[in-house]
Formats: C-alpha cells, structure tokens, sequence
C-alpha cells in the first residue's frame, strides 16, 4: 500500500502559546505530522488539538523550557516509541509502516548550553533501527547543513554522521 504523509517541522519555543497559529497551520496545510522542538511542557502541562495525537518529552527538570513532541493525526496508525528526557537531548517519537516498512520518526531538541559528544549522538541513533527520521533542533552549526559557522555540537554531529554513514 502507498502511504503519502505531509510531514513538517517547526520551533515553537513555547507551543501553548502558539496554538492557534499551529491549528491554522496544520489544517490549511494539510499535515498528518508535525515534529515540534522547544514546546516548554511541564507535567503539568494540558494541550490538545482536534484530531491530533500529541507525544512529548520534557525537559527532566520540569521547568517550562526545552523539550520535544511529535503531533500525528488520530487517524494515522503509529506506535509511541520510548521519550528521551535528558538535559542534554529530549526526543519524543513514533514508528510507523509506509510502503510496508517501519520508520521511526522523531522530534529532538538539544539545549545550546550541553555539549553532546559523537558517542552520545550514537548512543540516541543506534537504538532507532535502520530507518528513521530525526528532524528539530540539534543547535549543532555545521556547512553541511546550511551553517556559516561551526560550532563543537556541529562538529561532533557530522563526526557520528560521516563515521555511521547517515
């Protein structure tokens, strides 16, 4: 079966107070999912969109910053995949079939004050399988994704990118 998705990417920083913008945008553009970094939930945190699944992971503090989700259309079948709430990275995941393969798709979030070395970036990918789609924001500056400039977490990034041949 051919499974056409509308996938997208956006930096919320602060998705509850974005969430009107967020439904227009999801609605007018048609997106069966929507990988979010810096939502800013805490356990306390109530959001909910019509006919949208949310999938977090916070920031393990628990303050309102930092953090990832993924937003996938009720209707779309997908298993939730285990959050990852460190202070280093958040990532908040699904697996889902297309074409009759399974593919992890994550949204991650990297605070810009942790350093995260080639190891720890190997650490997150090798558990995801052989398939997979990690979108959001790495704060890693690199060329090879559009950057001017090159910062350690970029360095570190294109090391584990280039040494598991991603």
């Amino acid at each position: 079966m051919q499974v056409n998705l509308r996938i997208a990417e956006w930096n919320a920083n602060g998705l509850p107070s974005h969430k009107n913008e967020i439904e227009t945008f999801l609605y007018t553009s048609h997106i069966d999912i929507l990988l979010i970094s810096e939502t800013h939930f805490t356990s306390r945190t109530y959001f909910r969109i019509n006919g949208y699944d949310l999938i977090a992971a916070n920031h393990p503090d628990n303050r309102a910053h930092a953090g990832a989700a993924v937003l996938v259309k009720s209707s779309i079948r997908y298993e939730t995949l285990p959050e990852i709430c460190e202070p280093h990275l958040q990532a908040a995941g699904i697996k889902i079939k297309c074409n009759n393969i399974n593919i992890a798709i994550y949204s991650i979030y990297c605070p810009p004050r942790h350093s995260i070395t080639c190891t720890e970036y190997e650490d997150f990918f090798k558990n995801l399988g052989s398939r997979f789609l990690v979108v959001g924001d790495f704060n890693a500056k690199h060329p090879l994704w559009g950057s001017r400039l090159v910062n350690p977490k970029g360095r570190e990034l294109h090391k584990c990118i280039l040494k598991n041949k991603y």
